[in-house]
């Protein structure tokens, strides 16, 4: 090869690996309202989500990024069980599951159209943790987050663990960030309210049994939190839904995580 050859190979590699991660890590629309993500205050936009009404697509790039934190899971659980815990990450009852995900310890409610996987439940000296692992991407929001906590800096986080620590029946949380800049770590021991996580439970009910949206957090799209969501063209009409299913207003959420027409 002349080196003008290995420089379009690079090139060609660099091309065809990202349009691989953009297609690997893209799992299409998720198909329940997930306990990541009720804790974001727009209900709306959850809504909206759960109907399938859009669907972005990242490039490869974003993929890698968005998946980071699977990749650092291992590493956070040999954190915790080399200063002496045991650390459960899968339903004994679901082992011969093939699928990883499914294999996880899970919450459902909803007829099985809410729900999520914990990262993990930690034990140690009969004391009994929900573990939860995140990454961050720049130092500054990991700074912030290391001086005020999660409860006032990421409040979706605390909303996710307290909606989990309900469902199980688990007081605290150890809450792992990495920083991916800087591989820093915080650590957070949190409390978790489980008046939250019922009152979680009770907002994704109205929004997945709801013929109808609700209301936004706000009614323009210039709001800085409509401005970065994935759904603000669709919520203020400026954009068309996708056409399926389920963003069809005679579909209806049943029993088993199934939909009625």
């Amino acid at each position: 090869m002349t080196p003008f050859d290995l420089t379009q190979l690079s090139r060609q590699l660099k091309t065809d690996i990202d349009s691989f991660c953009e297609w690997h890590f893209d799992n299409g629309p998720r198909s329940h309202l997930g306990a990541s993500q009720i804790g974001n205050p727009c209900s709306k936009a959850l809504w909206l989500a759960f109907r399938w009404t859009a669907h972005k697509v990242f490039d490869g790039r974003m993929q890698r990024l968005l998946n980071r934190g699977h990749f650092e899971e291992p590493r956070f659980k040999l954190y915790l069980t080399g200063v002496g815990f045991k650390v459960t990450e899968f339903d004994e009852t679901r082992l011969n599951e093939v699928d990883k995900g499914k294999r996880q310890i899970r919450i459902s409610a909803c007829k099985g159209h809410f729900g999520g996987s914990v990262d993990g439940i930690a034990e140690r000296d009969g004391q009994y943790f929900l573990v939860e692992y995140k990454t961050k991407a720049t130092g500054k929001g990991f700074n912030e987050l290391a001086a005020k906590g999660c409860k006032l800096k990421a409040p979706v986080h605390f909303a996710q663990q307290s909606i989990y620590g309900y469902k199980l029946g688990l007081k605290y949380s150890i809450y792992m960030v990495v920083d991916k800049n800087t591989d820093d770590l915080y650590v957070e021991v949190i409390e978790l309210d489980h008046f939250l996580g019922a009152a979680l439970e009770k907002k994704a009910e109205l929004i997945i049994f709801s013929q109808e949206p609700p209301n936004g957090v706000s009614c323009s799209p210039s709001f800085y939190q409509c401005q970065w969501c994935d759904y603000c063209g669709v919520c203020y009409g400026s954009e068309q839904p996708l056409r399926n299913c389920r963003s069809c207003s005679n579909a209806h959420a049943v029993d088993n995580s199934e939909w009625l027409c």
